[in-house]
């Protein structure tokens, strides 16, 4: 298993490009042996998909783009749910995981749906709530990867 940094919790402006960097870093592994199955294929796709828009709305968040802002917030709720969709149903059925890495991947991914419920009709609250959430989500999503490697792994 990888190790990861963490990141006080002082500078929240830089720690959701940290919490990325390190989703990068796990997203980036290949799962040894299981390569080219088509599942674990799938949610590579997904994960490079997932992190791709979640910098990107970081971005813009920096930068201050409204419109761009609620463009990409409305794409990455979309790439979100379908990659938590997928990997939720068919992880599960494709590799049957331990009792104990299925209840962690029910409570990441009612976790990662409180973001997607939020945001799925646009802007819940201010610019800086948003933000915040993103930097949440981003840390869920880091999390998600380690539950899916684990659950590949074994």
């Amino acid at each position: 298993m990888q190790s990861t940094t963490t990141y006080s919790s002082q500078n929240t402006g830089s720690q959701t490009t940290h919490a990325a960097i390190n989703v990068i870093a796990l997203g980036g592994s290949t799962i040894s042996g299981r390569d080219d199955h088509p599942t674990v294929k799938e949610i590579g796709r997904s994960r490079s998909e997932v992190l791709r828009y979640l910098l990107k709305l970081k971005r813009a968040i920096d930068a201050n783009h409204a419109d761009l802002i609620d463009a990409l917030t409305g794409r990455l709720v979309e790439v979100v749910t379908d990659y938590i969709s997928y990997g939720h149903f068919r992880l599960m059925n494709t590799f049957d995981p331990a009792q104990h890495l299925s209840a962690a991947m029910d409570q990441n991914t009612k976790a990662i749906l409180d973001f997607t419920d939020s945001y799925q009709y646009g802007m819940r609250e201010s610019r800086r709530q948003l933000g915040a959430d993103l930097e949440s989500l981003a840390w869920q999503i880091e999390a998600r990867f380690d539950i899916e490697d684990e659950i590949v792994y074994h």
